[in-house]
C-alpha cells in the first residue's frame, strides 16, 4: 500500500478526507501531530515549530531573504533546519509503512518516491 499526501486550502475538507481514508485503510494519519514526531526525534521546541508551521511570516523582505537561501558561513537558518527535520520525518514515517500526510509540503517531499 502507498502513502497518500494531501495538500489543501482553508475550507477544502482535505483534513476530513485524509482522516477518513486513514481510518478506512487502517493506516497512520499525520497532520499537525507530525510536529510531535519532529520534536521527539530532534528535540525541537514544540512552540518554535508551531510558530513557523505553515505560516507566512508577514515580512516580504524576510521571506525573500529566506527564499534566496541567505545564510552566513555554513550555518543554516533555523527555519531551514526545521524544514529539513520535517522533511526527514515525513520520509522516515513513509518508509516505515503507508501513511496519510496532510500538508507540510509532503506532496513535494515524496514526489520522487515510487511508493
Amino acid at each position: 500500500m502507498k502513502s497518500l499526501a494531501i495538500e489543501r486550502g482553508f475550507g477544502s475538507g482535505g483534513r476530513e478526507v485524509g482522516l477518513k481514508v486513514a481510518e478506512t485503510a487502517g493506516i497512520s494519519y499525520y497532520d499537525s501531530n507530525l510536529l510531535d514526531k519532529v520534536t521527539e526525534r530532534y528535540g525541537e521546541s514544540a512552540n518554535i515549530l508551531n510558530t513557523y508551521d505553515e505560516k507566512w511570516t508577514g515580512s516580504l523582505l524576510f521571506n525573500i531573504s529566506m527564499a534566496a537561501g541567505y545564510s552566513q558561513g555554513n550555518d543554516q537558518s533555523k527555519i531551514y533546519q526545521m524544514g529539513y527535520e520535517v522533511a526527514e520525518t515525513i520520509q522516515r514515517l513513509h518508509r516505515n509503512g503507508p501513511c496519510v500526510f496532510i500538508g507540510r509540503c509532503a506532496t513535494d517531499i515524496l514526489k520522487n518516491d515510487k511508493n
